[in-house]
C-alpha cells in the first residue's frame, strides 16, 4: 500500500483542508511495506496510517528529520524512530497503536530517561521536548541599548533585558 506524503488539515468550522507536508514522507520506502497485514510473513500486525500520522506529528511538535537515522517498522504495528547525532546524543521513538509511546533518551547535559506511556500523557511529552533540545539551534541574546531619558536626546545608554 502506498502512503501519500502529505495529510490534510481542516481549518476549524471552515470546511477548508490544508495540506500539510508529512516529516517522514522521505522515510517512506522504510515503513510502507509494513502497512499490509502479516507483512513479514510470520504474523505481523499492519502499520497503520494512525501510526504513522501521529508518529509525523510527533516528530513534526517535537523533533525534526534532522539526525533521523532510522525508521523502522514493528511486529506489533509500531513505528520506531532513532536519532543519532555522533557527539553523544541519542533518541529512539516507538509509536505504536492506541497511541502508546515508548521514549529513550541519552543527551548531554541530562540523566538518560526512559518512559512508556500515552501520547496524551503531558510527562513524556515533556520529556520528548527535552530529549529533542539538542536538535534545536542554541538562541544567544545580547542585551538591546536605548538612550535613557528622552528618545530623542542622544544620552548614557541603558542595556535592557
Amino acid at each position: 500500500m502506498k502512503t501519500p506524503s502529505s495529510f490534510s488539515l481542516e481549518i476549524r468550522g471552515t470546511g477548508t483542508a490544508l495540506g500539510v507536508p508529512s516529516f517522514l514522507g522521505s522515510f517512506e520506502a522504510e515503513y510502507s511495506f509494513a502497512m499490509v497485514p502479516n507483512w513479514d510473513g510470520r504474523g505481523a500486525v499492519e502499520l497503520t496510517r494512525d501510526v504513522v500520522n501521529l508518529a509525523d506529528r510527533l516528530v513534526r511538535n517535537y523533533a525534526s528529520t534532522s539526525c533521523l537515522q532510522e525508521v523502522t517498522p514493528g511486529r506489533d504495528g509500531s513505528l520506531s524512530l532513532t536519532w543519532d547525532d555522533g557527539r553523544g546524543n541519542y533518541v529512539y521513538l516507538d509509536v505504536g497503536p492506541q497511541q502508546t509511546l515508548h521514549l529513550f533518551y541519552e543527551v548531554i547535559g541530562h540523566p538518560k530517561w526512559e518512559g512508556v506511556s500515552v501520547a496524551s500523557d503531558k510527562r513524556i511529552l515533556k520529556e520528548m521536548a527535552r530529549a529533542f533540545g539538542f536538535l534545536r539551534p542554541k538562541m544567544f541574546f545580547a542585551p538591546i541599548f536605548i538612550p535613557a531619558g528622552d528618545s530623542n536626546v542622544i544620552g548614557r545608554l541603558q542595556p535592557i533585558w
